[in-house]
């Protein structure tokens, strides 16, 4: 797995946690 690959997926996972959150 290559860094841009976790830093994407990272970004997918924050991106979740936020909705999450938000609602």
């Amino acid at each position: 797995v290559t860094d841009d690959a976790v830093k994407h997926i990272d970004d997918m996972t924050a991106n979740k946690e936020k909705e999450i959150l938000e609602v």
